[in-house]
């Protein structure tokens, strides 16, 4: 069996995504247009490329210890977290430190403790690959 392979130019990526946040930026758009737009872009260049399925939106996790709370996951891309904040949003301090903390408090470790998720990071190893955590801002 043959691995089939492929070329993704992420300069070229991650320029056309800022273009699409200048472009939502600049007509007052909304966290959902910079969202749609984005994804437009992600699934033409990445997505569909990688045979990733469609995300799950408003993806649901449980967090809390004590009591149990929900936190709702934008858009995940089988481990992939996409957390969207509307254009200039994140030059805030407040609302990034909110946003960096909410990822690190309740999305990674109630994702991590999912059962779907820890048999999709087993099929993972079992295929060699080992799984990263990144985070990009």
């Amino acid at each position: 069996m043959s691995e089939v392979g492929f070329r993704l130019d992420l300069n070229y990526i991650c320029d056309l995504i800022k273009q699409k946040a200048r472009e939502v930026t600049l007509i007052g758009g909304s966290e959902e247009d910079l969202r749609e737009r984005i994804e437009q872009v992600l699934r033409k260049e990445v997505w569909d490329t990688l045979k990733v399925p469609e995300p799950r939106y408003e993806f649901k996790i449980e967090s809390g210890v004590v009591a149990t709370h929900w936190g709702r996951i934008d858009a995940l891309y089988g481990l992939c977290i996409f957390e969207y904040k509307k254009p200039g949003e994140l030059k805030k301090a407040s609302v990034r430190e909110e946003a960096v903390e909410k990822m690190k408090s309740t999305y990674i470790p109630g994702l991590l403790k999912a059962s779907n998720t820890r048999r999709h990071i087993e099929s993972i190893r079992r295929r060699g690959y080992i799984p990263v955590l990144m985070s990009y801002l």
